[in-house]
């Protein structure tokens, strides 16, 4: 335990930086988009990038179940075993970007319109970004699994710095909305790129021969992450969906650069959940009572950055809505604490999430989010008159799936220490 507990604070430490390097250009991004766009294009551009992330994290699915059976058969020196797997993925992922692409641009029209957007050329575009992502899951997979954290971490800051400059790049010659998502286009087929050369160098491709897979097992798992995924990236990005769906355009356009500062609560602490998964698989291997005493430290670490996150974006909301963003976005700071206190719950769900999946026991956490997102839909449905009411709405819920998980985990624990004969 005491070699885990060093590689987290280690590596956590390595990718917190580097993510936090790629979390402020993420920033100027946005600051960049808000700057040189109208109001009603920034609401739409965060709209479709709302949407690209409630698909990105249910295809985090992948990047979990490859990280997962990399540490495991690592664990055990199978690399036979390993190098089948990982060609098995990348075969599938493959078919996975044809499947997406094709389905995606069959249904633009229909998501254009939900979203009031008049061009489905955009949404043609943000279909192919969400199956190139597919195949980056493979990528970040892959890196974590084998427990290269600063290559994770100088990946993950790679694909934000060439998406900030060709897209201010891209939308001051003119081209707006169509060459921002054009930009992150490029930005992730060149971090592909880059991530799978890398990856050459660690893992010998050539063909293992007939090896076994555990199919059964990967399907099962892909399932049950999958679902997870899914319900946690529509409770998580449901709030900017919703408002543009509901309220006039303009309001999408003022709350955008709030939920952008409250995000920050969500991605600081993301360095260490990332590093923390491969992790509580390998423990859950060799030693699984370690895993509680590797949540409860990863914990604590998220506690401490969240309150400071939330302090600081409280107190200084103003100044830097008016710095970052302009005059024209300082009705925004009305949205501020509560876009923060909705995230706040939503930063303790990505920790629960990815723990679960890495001790393989998602139901609980899976059925308790399903449930939060259908009475979010159904409560908002009833009440919708300004953004307060929606987010009012979707922090309460938020809170209670979090205590209801939390509750479960420590009576698990106990049942554990009790059946080790020990005293809590």
């Amino acid at each position: 335990m005491e070699k885990k507990s060093r590689e987290l604070e280690r590596g956590g430490l390595i990718v917190f930086v580097l993510f936090t390097i790629a979390n402020g250009m993420n920033y100027l991004f946005q600051i960049v988009m808000g700057r040189l766009l109208s109001v009603e294009d920034f609401g739409t551009l965060n709209s479709l990038l709302s949407l690209f992330m409630m698909t990105t994290i249910p295809s985090g699915a992948v990047t979990a179940l490859v990280a997962k059976y990399l540490v495991e058969y690592n664990a055990v020196g199978n690399t036979n075993l390993l190098r089948g797997f990982l060609n098995r993925a990348l075969k599938a992922a493959c078919v996975g970007f044809f499947i997406i692409s094709l389905v995606g641009m069959a249904l633009s029209p229909f998501i254009a319109r939900y979203l009031k957007i008049d061009s489905v050329g955009l949404v043609v575009i943000l279909v192919v970004l969400i199956a190139l992502n597919l195949l980056m899951t493979v990528a970040t997979g892959t890196v974590q699994g084998l427990k290269q954290f600063p290559a994770l971490g100088l990946l993950g800051a790679l694909s934000p710095a060439l998406k900030l400059v060709m897209s201010a790049l891209f939308v001051w010659l003119g081209y707006k909305i169509f060459g921002a998502l054009t930009a992150i286009g490029i930005a992730i087929l060149i971090t592909l790129m880059v991530s799978f050369l890398y990856i050459r160098r660690q893992v010998n491709f050539r063909d293992p021969g007939r090896v076994e897979l555990e199919k059964t097992a990967y399907l099962k798992f892909f399932v049950s992450a999958f679902s997870l995924t899914a319900f946690m990236a529509a409770l998580m990005n449901m709030d900017m969906l919703l408002i543009k769906h509901y309220l006039p355009q303009s309001d999408a356009g003022f709350y955008s650069p709030a939920m952008i500062l409250a995000h920050i609560i969500l991605y600081a602490p993301l360095a260490f959940v990332q590093v923390l998964y491969p992790l509580v698989v390998e423990a859950n291997v060799k030693a699984p009572r370690d895993t509680y005493k590797l949540l409860g430290k990863v914990f604590l670490i998220n506690t401490v950055i969240i309150a400071f996150c939330t302090i600081a974006i409280w107190t200084g909301s103003t100044f830097v809505l008016q710095i970052l963003f302009g005059e024209k976005y300082l009705a925004s700071a009305l949205y501020i604490l509560p876009a923060s206190l909705f995230i706040v719950p939503i930063s303790y769900l990505m920790l629960l999430m990815n723990y679960s999946m890495a001790i393989g026991n998602t139901k609980f956490l899976t059925v308790t989010l399903g449930v939060g997102c259908l009475l979010c839909l159904f409560l908002i449905s009833l009440n919708h008159d300004n953004i307060f009411q929606i987010l009012s709405v979707m922090t309460g819920v938020s809170f209670t799936v979090v205590l209801a998980n939390l509750v479960s985990i420590g009576l698990e624990y106990w049942g554990v220490s009790l059946r080790k004969g020990q005293q809590i």
